[in-house]
């Protein structure tokens, strides 16, 4: 008794200090953070699709894990009020933006199951489809959905193609039902057994291939053409075999569409034919074949080559290509022989005609028929392959770009030469206006209605303007270097690119390392700095285009530019003002980010983005900049789990390279660093990695490259070193400046 006596105050003793140590153990433990590891994978996820609303209220996006599911979310920028809807994918909203449509994919584990099991395609689980009426939160869901489509300019209806219930017996024909919503009314129409449909982008038109019935040995494909206010269907063609590539004028009162009507099952040549339908028309027509006037001898119309309208309604642009020859039925094809046969004058190394064989097979050349003059002009031909018309299709001059003659030497140089044609697209012929450009010259080098086309000659380092029959150098008052500075590989410096032209096609802005410049195509005007101040702050500003349609710079009177700081890394948005032939900066931003593509809204001065860093993860922010407003509003908090595991840091490291030269590179710390401690190093090197400081890193399996976040948050110190090559030797480059940066980390 006397022992226990003794021992009970001992034990309470024990007890005051051993329980807080054991609580402070336990905390401590909670509190650390874990290290990575190749099961977290799946918890990252990332923004996919991002859109905003006409009016600019609406946000839509999706959250996609690395592999599995992921989530759609609508939000409102007023209310904030959010739904989300699993598995979302493809969303679209409605011309004025009052509906927004979207499919819900199945479940990845069903699709995955099906993709082991080798489950025939009609097996495979399906989509479905969901609208949803936007800010009444009303949701219609469609089971078993192949497609969708929406006019784009006009408000009104949706077309739904669904799978097929039914196995066709004819080859690549799967009829299913299109059904035809009123958006506004609610109302459906069904039309049965549709294979191939197109919406007109206004007037309310479908075109529709109706498949034969089956069960009945008289009927006929038919063609359909559908008002989808009326609900009326009329028969537009009947019979053929294959009917394809629809495509709708501008304002939706044309239709052209190639056929094949005529060949047998087993026939060895199909001719397709263009065929145009007028509203005003009982029935289509066809326009061309291979027999008619103007089309080159030997040659046909292309079932790879979609027809496109002018903006007009005036023109139609189609392919042609040269008649294949009828295969070889003779022999079974277990006994053709298949050889690959290369010769040292061909245009191309035999790997490369291996690579391209399907596209070179499906190749064809742009002609256009005049629909008022009923006249057929070839454009493009096998020595000039690539033509650019201007003003919407509607301009009487197209450009023509060619590398004819010049293919066999880019085998070793890496690029070839290039000649360049003015050609009248009334009557074909061709004007010779640059001979052996070594160069560079791109389709957004022409202007917009077709007055001028610029260039970049490698060897004058400058900019040449073709404006309006005369050739000059445009751009040599400009007294800095409108090449890549920094280029250090063999073979000439690309330039940097120019934004685009002024309305009037007499001006270009053309880029340097940091600015823009205003510079007249007739060479009458000096070229004029309108950025100012990126080379003074180093700060490289780039010009945004606002709508895929914009045809010339700042038409809207504002702009939207990003720009990234050359020292620190930093990024940002830039908004500014176009008035009088001046640029005024309005507001901004920007910070130690980087800022994803932004999206901008059609109608509203909002605009889309993710914004990130290496320690932040790429999250969706909204920017409100009207005349009275300037707010971000950040909408996703995507990876909250980051929070649980060790991280890191990043910063610039510099240091002298072996050869006494300035060298920087992105140095990656784990967190909570301790430069007391010793920590294991990994140089991750490859040409120059600090523009992407404030770049994310989610953890993720890889090829080829260091998961710089997996290793960092294991304890590795990473460095990332920038090489700047001298040319003729990149192992002794990369030593001057990975070694040196290794021997400087070792004395730290």
């Amino acid at each position: 008794m006397k022992s226990l006596e003794y021992i009970e105050p001992i034990i309470q003793y024990m007890k005051q200090i051993i329980y807080p140590v054991f609580l402070f153990i336990s905390t401590l433990t909670l509190a650390q953070k874990k290290p990575l590891d190749h099961t977290v994978y799946d918890q990252w996820q990332r923004i996919g699709d991002k859109l905003i609303s006409p009016n600019g209220e609406w946000v839509v996006y999706t959250e996609e894990p690395q592999e599995g599911d992921g989530t759609l979310f609508i939000q409102s920028l007023s209310t904030k009020e959010t739904q989300a809807f699993e598995r979302g994918s493809a969303p679209q909203f409605s011309f004025s933006g009052r509906f927004l449509v979207f499919k819900v994919r199945p479940l990845y584990a069903q699709t995955r199951e099906a993709r082991i099991k080798k489950k025939k395609p009609e097996e495979f689980p399906k989509d479905s489809l969901v609208i949803v009426e936007m800010g009444k939160g009303e949701v219609k869901r469609i089971p078993m959905v192949k497609s969708f489509k929406m006019p784009a300019e006009e408000d009104g209806f949706l077309v739904i193609h669904q799978e097929s219930l039914e196995k066709s017996t004819e080859a690549n024909e799967m009829p299913a039902p299109l059904v035809i919503i009123n958006l506004n009314l609610g109302t459906e129409t069904t039309v049965q057994r549709i294979t191939e449909y197109e919406v007109a982008q206004k007037g309310g038109r479908i075109i529709a291939e109706q498949a034969r019935n089956q069960k009945d040995s008289l009927s006929k494909t038919l063609l359909l053409l559908i008002n989808a206010t009326t609900k009326q269907l009329d028969t537009i063609a009947t019979g053929g075999n294959d009917f394809r590539s629809f495509t709708f004028s501008e304002d939706g009162t044309q239709l052209a569409f190639l056929a094949e009507r005529d060949a047998r099952p087993k026939e060895l040549i199909k001719y397709y034919k263009l065929f145009l339908f007028r509203a005003t028309d009982d029935t289509a027509k066809q326009i061309i074949d291979r027999s008619t006037m103007g089309m080159k001898l030997g040659y046909t119309v292309s079932e790879f080559g979609k027809p496109r309208f002018s903006k007009s309604g005036s023109r139609l642009y189609f392919g042609v290509a040269p008649i294949k020859p009828a295969a070889d039925t003779s022999l079974p094809e277990i006994d053709q022989v298949k050889v690959d046969i290369w010769h040292y004058n061909d245009d191309y190394l035999q790997t490369q005609q291996l690579f391209n064989l399907k596209r070179d097979l499906e190749r064809n050349y742009l002609a256009v028929f005049d629909l008022h003059n009923l006249t057929l002009t070839p454009l493009e031909s096998e020595k000039i392959s690539q033509v650019i018309t201007t003003a919407e299709g509607d301009g009487d001059v197209a450009f023509g770009i060619s590398d004819w003659g010049y293919r066999i030497e880019s085998q070793w140089k890496g690029m070839s030469k290039k000649d360049i044609y003015r050609i009248d697209v009334l009557t074909g012929d061709t004007t010779l206006i640059k001979k052996g450009l070594d160069g560079v010259v791109y389709s957004s080098f022409v202007s917009p209605n077709g007055d001028a086309i610029i260039w970049y000659d490698y060897s004058l380092k400058q900019y040449v303007s073709w404006y309006k029959g005369k050739t000059q150098v445009i751009s040599r008052q400009i007294p800095f270097a409108l090449y890549d500075e920094e280029h250090d590989s063999p073979g000439p410096a690309d330039p940097y690119g120019i934004a685009g032209f002024e309305a009037g096609d007499s001006t270009a802005w053309i880029y340097d390392r940091f600015d823009t410049w205003q510079v007249s195509l007739n060479g009458q005007k000096k070229p004029r700095n309108i950025t100012l101040q990126g080379r003074i702050k180093k700060e490289s500003l780039r010009y945004i285009k606002a709508d895929v349609k914009e045809k010339y710079v700042a038409e809207k009177g504002w702009s939207l530019w990003r720009y990234q700081q050359e020292q620190d890394k930093s990024a940002g948005l830039v908004l500014a003002k176009w008035s009088e032939q001046n640029l005024s900066w309005q507001k901004r931003k920007a910070g130690p980010f980087t800022y994803g593509n932004p999206v901008l809204s059609k109608y509203s001065p909002v605009v889309l983005y993710t914004k990130e860093s290496y320690v932040l993860s790429p999250d969706l922010h909204a920017w409100q900049f009207g005349e009275q407003t300037d707010v971000e509003t950040k909408l996703t908090s995507i990876n909250p789990q980051q929070q649980q595991y060790n991280w890191g840091t990043s910063s610039i490291y510099k240091w002298k390279a072996i050869d006494g030269k300035n060298a920087q590179g992105v140095l990656y710390l784990p967190e909570n660093f301790d430069p007391k401690k010793k920590y294991p190093l990994l140089l991750y090197f490859y040409e120059t990695h600090t523009s992407t400081l404030h770049s994310y890193i989610p953890p993720s399996p890889t090829g080829s490259r260091l998961n710089i976040s997996f290793y960092v948050s294991r304890g590795y110190v990473v460095l990332s070193p920038d090489i700047h090559y001298q040319i003729g030797y990149p192992a002794k480059s990369c030593y001057n400046y990975v070694v040196s940066a290794a021997q400087q980390l070792a004395k730290e």
